[in-house]
């Protein structure tokens, strides 16, 4: 056989075989890509499908990438997070803790996700309390369902103390006509009672003294209750037994978590612009874990833009309500939050109390990139908005070299021994309240904290070793640094908290910047953390 001929027989079975290969790769490809798609339905028809809102439903339907899902859904995620503070969401964990006990609890031939029983848990969590007779048979009826003795099929009745969005005070009867397993929420405390077509038995107390009669319960139950409630001295159904009550209550329960101020939202989406309420915000960047950054904003609001009303108690009180979003460059929403301030005086204190601001903070989880932060800010008492729109750029904290987190100047910075319970302003184990207009008086101290990432920590002592540098500048003058040093703390591998207080009787009025020049003794490793400007005046801010 001839090279010529040996080398073409090679190349056919080398173009085979890459054809093959090639095939085979798409077939992987293909599989995968169904796969997921798979995964992205899972998680919308039976993951979510109680908790997601029909906005939400309707944007994740049109994505038509799996990136762009998959991106969906870790937002998703993100704005259910109760405390972004931390690395663990314990919405989602609680969620799927759910899921896994309905399943495993409330199955009866259909998963128990699917059940009415699931269903609620997932929604609503374990109930306050649970009765009933979960077997059937024999029922003695309280004096509200007419007393009397009759049969039931297997029933549970679930009370919920308080139920957000619904009320106090929350019963749900579920009961299984079939005996299959599968308990389903009554509409009518009559579907649970298996003597109900059954003429002269399971008669109520009413019906067996010849008070009432028993078709008036099955026919007209409306009617019934007139008659029982024109002086019968034997039983009323409670009011939240009635069918008009029961089919709002679920109503209620079918609806998921919707957004409070829906009046914010549309100014948000439509871009009207409102300047009535004087406010200011700040944001700073610290970084959680790989590359998610947690970003406190700051909002003061003087209290001289709002309006006080007097409350039955005698105290005054001012409410807000504040709605955000957060989007990135592609337009796409990725954030956003809703809350109520209120700020309360006295009487007495009410006029000193308006010379001064509040501040309320908000943790924003984000990753590293450009966003556009849109907020809506509205005085409940005089209906006066303003919104602001604000360019952001997170930053991407590196893995190999050591970083900071923003500098935050701070009015005040609370000790761990008093902080009993994380919230607002809360940062480990200690709270800082940021200054928002960075402007610092005679008689007050400009509170600094930072962390640092990727310190070395020495072996022998397990502590880090840095050393700092203060650097004080009014204007181009550097000031000579106050002689104490910052408190330095690890807190983990790796991360190290800087604490420092400086009392601004020691600087000259007007504007300055603050610089701590680090050097990391372990590594050898050299950064500057900068401040922004802040300014020193004669009074406080007032806060």
């Amino acid at each position: 056989m001839s090279p010529r001929v040996k080398s073409s027989i090679f190349l056919l079975i080398f173009a085979f075989s890459s054809v093959a290969f090639s095939q085979k790769e798409k077939e992987e490809r293909i599989q995968q890509q169904e796969e997921k798609l798979d995964y992205f339905q899972k998680w919308l028809i039976e993951d979510v499908v109680y908790i997601i809102t029909q906005a939400e439903r309707e944007v994740f339907e049109g994505l038509t990438t799996p990136e762009e899902k998959e991106r969906f859904i870790e937002q998703f995620w993100r704005r259910r997070d109760p405390d972004p503070s931390t690395s663990i969401n314990e919405f989602k964990e609680e969620h799927y803790r759910r899921i896994s006990y309905a399943n495993e609890r409330f199955h009866s031939g259909i998963p128990g996700w699917k059940t009415d029983r699931g269903r609620i848990y997932i929604q609503y969590g374990p109930p306050d309390e649970i009765s009933g007779k979960p077997a059937g048979g024999m029922y003695v009826r309280p004096p509200y369902e007419g007393g009397g003795t009759t049969s039931v099929f297997p029933f549970e009745v679930w009370r919920y103390k308080y139920l957000e969005g619904i009320g106090p005070d929350v019963e749900m009867e579920f009961v299984d006509p079939h005996q299959s397993g599968e308990f389903r929420l009554a509409r009518d405390p009559l579907e649970k009672d298996a003597a109900l077509y059954i003429p002269n038995s399971g008669l109520t107390l009413s019906e067996a003294a010849g008070l009432t009669d028993k078709r008036d319960r099955i026919l007209a139950r409306n009617l019934a209750n007139q008659k029982l409630s024109a002086g019968n001295p034997y039983y009323v159904y409670r009011a939240k037994d009635q069918p008009f009550e029961r089919l709002l209550l679920r109503s209620q329960l079918d609806k998921p978590p919707r957004v409070k101020y829906t009046d914010l939202q549309t100014i948000v989406q439509t871009r009207i612009s409102y300047d009535k309420i004087a406010f200011q915000s700040r944001l700073h960047y610290l970084r959680v874990s790989g590359d998610d950054v947690l970003a406190p904003l700051t909002i003061l609001i003087p209290n001289r833009e709002l309006g006080f009303e007097k409350l039955p108690s005698g105290v005054y009180r001012a409410s807000v309500q504040l709605y955000g979003e957060v989007w990135d460059v592609a337009k796409n929403m990725v954030y956003n939050f809703e809350d109520e301030l209120s700020v309360d005086f006295t009487e007495d204190k009410l006029a000193a109390g308006q010379k001064k601001n509040s501040i309320f903070q908000r943790y924003v989880p984000l990753k590293p990139g450009r966003y556009v932060l849109k907020m809506v800010i509205k005085d409940v008492s005089s209906d006066k908005v303003s919104t602001a729109d604000q360019l952001i750029v997170v930053p991407r904290f590196p893995e190999d070299s050591i970083s900071a987190s923003s500098m935050i100047l701070a009015d005040a910075i609370i000790p761990e021994n008093t902080v009993t319970e994380p919230g607002m302003f809360t940062l480990g184990n200690v709270k800082v309240i940021p200054s928002v207009d960075y402007e610092f008086g005679r008689d007050d101290y400009v509170f600094v904290y930072f962390q640092l990432y990727q310190v070395g920590v020495d072996q022998q002592t397990l502590q880090p070793k840095v050393q700092l540098n203060r650097v004080l500048r009014a204007g181009k003058q550097v000031v000579l640094p106050f002689y104490r040093n910052p408190r330095v703390q690890i807190i983990s591998d790796g991360r190290v908290v800087v604490i420092d207080a400086i009392p601004v009787k020691s600087l000259p009025e007007g504007r300055h910047t603050l610089e701590y020049e680090i050097e990391d003794l372990v590594t050898g490793n050299k950064f500057t953390v900068s401040s922004a400007e802040f300014k020193v005046h004669k009074k406080g801010p007032g806060l």
